[in-house]
């Protein structure tokens, strides 16, 4: 649970910091941080995927993230 909320940090913190934002600018200025946030959001579409395939695995699956590919590990039975 700790591991999906640290790689789902950087997104939701953006988010809500964009979110905050786009309600303090003036309406003219309102596209623009809402295609920053749209970016934001497709940009962490890998994180929602890999986190989704995280959630299905059991708790003592260990990850190893290489940058361009992960590895999993976990106990045989």
């Amino acid at each position: 649970m700790l591991g999906i909320i640290i790689s789902l940090a950087p997104v939701i913190i953006l988010g809500i910091v964009l979110f905050i934002i786009n309600a303090i600018v003036p309406q003219s200025y309102f596209w623009v941080i809402y295609f920053v946030q749209m970016g934001n959001l497709a940009g962490a579409a890998s994180d929602f995927y890999v986190n989704y395939l995280m959630s299905k695995m059991h708790d003592e699956t260990l990850t190893q993230d290489a940058g361009v590919s992960m590895s999993m590990y976990s106990k045989q039975s």
